[in-house]
């Protein structure tokens, strides 16, 4: 047996879990060996101390300033499918067009750790507030993860506190699987104080493990135990949850969170007490910059927070809108956290006749493709269509900052881009702040709600003025 591991053996040895052990086994990476008289399986020393010395000599590789903790993007999660496919096997795989069809109800809801110097998806979790009623029957095996559809999900709003539920947690099965895990657990973690630095209050956080891996890593964290039974499938499950409101916190998490939480609302009480006209008229404007990838999981969340679910258009649209013309959509946030999106103002370079068959419902902005959709070329001019204007309530005096961050590139890029003609439809109070704004005219032979801004015509609009003197000059 000199020559040969044991399994247990083997593990220690390797200094990975019992589960990546077998996965390593099961690929072929680790070769299993019978022999004769022996019921139990052995390994190759000779292999297992390779491994081992590779992964001491590697050990360091993914580190952790390596690794991004996003939100995916489809190519991400085609990464993702293969992980868990490799994991799960083919039952129960949800596809990466199923995963972003839960966006418009909460763009946050899934992040994946990412190993920046391969781009490589390495681990990823699910986590989200649910509709009312459906963690309940979740955490008592009336339902599995299987039944949530996108609808089900919510997103982490700050109107009242919050009960979420951990979907799945999976990481790549690799010599590194326990770093990959480790990882994307702190950022997790770390993830939680932004959303309470963000104004979000979760009380509870609820899983069901229906493996000893799941129920270990439960457990580690500081979740407890409250039932255990038979799932619809018949599966062995046991339900746990995170009490965040704990009085007397058992982990360190917790106490983190609550002193999160505390200081928050320490700091909510002082700028009450502060705020005055004359400081809040002072407060430092929000940056703009035109619309990245990052972006869009976070212009969907204030997109559904301001005008619900039923409005929104689907994402996998928009962003092919934005993929065709990055210069489409402006958004305005926070200048010390871009994930704080306080406005987005989208103006499509459209053909005019394609443009009056929306005003005048001939065709829906749902219908929009990528073809009607006019990249900016030298030499054009173009007329634009205002597809969406959302911003944040308390921020709607900044709307000017915005604007004229588009206006500003027109006038940059001019004779290039020459922008002649804006049309909108007054969907929205922003919307109609926008067209008083630069006093666009009605077309009621559109639609009562249909506007022009012809922006070669003398306008009473100090913006639309500063463009065509800026243009005049070239």
């Amino acid at each position: 047996m000199q020559d040969y591991y044991t399994a247990a053996e083997a593990i220690k040895r390797l200094e990975i879990p019992r589960s990546t052990f077998y996965y390593l086994v099961e690929q072929g990476q680790i070769p299993k060996i019978m022999l004769p008289l022996r019921k139990q399986a052995v390994y190759p020393k000779n292999r297992i101390d390779i491994l081992a010395t590779d992964r001491g000599e590697r050990a360091t590789a993914p580190t952790e300033e390596r690794m991004a903790f996003v939100i995916p993007t489809y190519e991400d999660l085609e990464q993702l499918i293969q992980i868990e496919k490799s994991v799960w096997g083919e039952m129960g795989i949800i596809s990466p067009h199923d995963i972003l069809a839960r966006n418009p109800y909460n763009p946050e809801s899934i992040h994946m750790l990412k190993d920046t110097g391969t781009d490589r998806v390495v681990s990823s979790i699910t986590m989200s507030p649910l509709a009312d009623g459906f963690i309940d029957k979740l955490i008592h095996f009336q339902l599995d993860e299987s039944d949530i559809k996108p609808e089900d999900y919510r997103p982490f709003s700050i109107d009242k506190p919050l009960d979420c539920y951990v979907v799945s947690i999976i990481a790549c099965h690799d010599l590194y699987t326990a770093q990959y895990a480790a990882a994307l657990l702190r950022r997790t973690a770390k993830y939680l104080m932004v959303l309470a630095e963000r104004g979000v209050t979760i009380r509870h956080i609820y899983t069901v493990a229906n493996t000893d891996d799941g129920e270990r890593l439960s457990r580690k964290l500081g979740f407890k135990e409250i039932a255990t039974g038979k799932g619809p499938l018949g599966d062995n499950r046991k339900s746990f949850v995170l009490d965040l409101e704990e009085k007397k916190p058992s982990t360190e998490l917790v106490k983190e969170y609550q002193g999160v939480i505390r200081n928050r609302n320490r700091r909510a009480k002082r700028q009450q007490k502060q705020t005055t006209p004359q400081n809040e008229a002072a407060r430092t404007l929000g940056e703009t910059d035109w619309i990245q990838l990052r972006d869009l999981p976070y212009v969907l969340a204030l997109d559904y927070e301001v005008y619900g679910a039923d409005n929104a258009v689907d994402p996998s649209i928009t962003r092919t809108w934005w993929e065709k013309n990055p210069y489409a959509c402006r958004i305005m946030f926070n200048a010390n956290d871009r994930k704080e999106i306080w406005g987005a103002l989208t103006i499509l370079p459209m053909k005019e006749e394609t443009i009056l068959r929306i005003l005048k419902s001939e065709l829906a902005e749902q219908e929009i493709t990528a073809d009607d959709i006019y990249r900016f070329e030298t030499g054009n001019s173009y007329c634009g269509y205002v597809a969406s204007t959302v911003i944040r309530p308390e921020h709607r005096n900044e709307f000017r900052h915005l604007l004229q961050g588009i206006i500003d590139y027109w006038c940059a890029n001019y004779p290039q881009i020459k922008m002649t003609k804006l049309y909108a439809y007054a969907f929205s109070d922003e919307g109609m702040q926008l067209i008083k704004h630069l006093f666009f005219s009605p077309r009621y032979d559109l639609d009562e709600r249909a506007y022009e801004l012809d922006l070669t015509k003398p306008s009473p609009s100090r913006l639309v003025r500063g463009y065509q003197a800026c243009t005049s000059k070239t």
